[in-house]
């Protein structure tokens, strides 16, 4: 009889875990089973094979890796972007996240477009495989530095105390 299934929790990518020997009556008895070295996040079944005086027997443990672990969230400090088109948005800054299981967790930002001048709180969300889900949030204050007709903004930027606009001329 095989042990009833065993749960761990994912420490990587791959994950070792114990799985039980099922009990032989038989002493004579060969036991082999394809167990890996270690284990992927979710369920794995592990075969128990017993042969000996001509008979055979085989039985299932499942080996389930488990993540109940939420990504790690960095999200950006406090910052400001600039409009530098009428009608065009731009994204916040990216947050950063990170997960012992899931090597490429969801981040999303809402809103994931500023297109009004402003201060908005952003709040970010890493979703991982598992659905575990970790939250943060950055103020980000967005101002328009639209250029007048016949030049377009060739860069923008905006500290805590000054502003810097880059402007170039189209010809007609």
């Amino acid at each position: 009889v095989c042990a009833p299934t065993v749960e761990v929790e994912c420490e990587g990518p791959f994950t070792e875990a114990v799985v039980p020997s099922p009990d032989l009556s038989c002493d004579d008895w060969v036991l082999t089973d394809d167990a890996p070295e270690s284990f992927p996040p979710g369920q794995t079944n592990v075969t128990f094979a017993a042969d000996g005086d001509d008979d055979s027997a085989s039985c299932i443990t499942a080996v389930v890796v488990l993540d109940s672990t939420a990504p790690t969230l960095s999200c950006p400090d406090a910052g400001t972007v600039v409009l530098t088109e009428p009608g065009e948005g731009v994204p916040p800054t990216a947050a950063v996240a990170e997960d012992t299981c899931d090597e490429s967790p969801v981040v999303e930002a809402s809103p994931p477009i500023l297109a009004e001048e402003g201060t908005t709180n952003v709040v970010y969300t890493a979703t991982d495989a598992f659905g575990n889900v970790s939250t943060c949030s950055a103020q980000v204050t967005t101002f328009a530095a639209y250029a007048v007709d016949g030049f377009r903004v060739l860069s923008a930027t905006a500290g805590q105390a000054s502003t810097g606009v880059t402007v170039g001329w189209e010809a007609p």
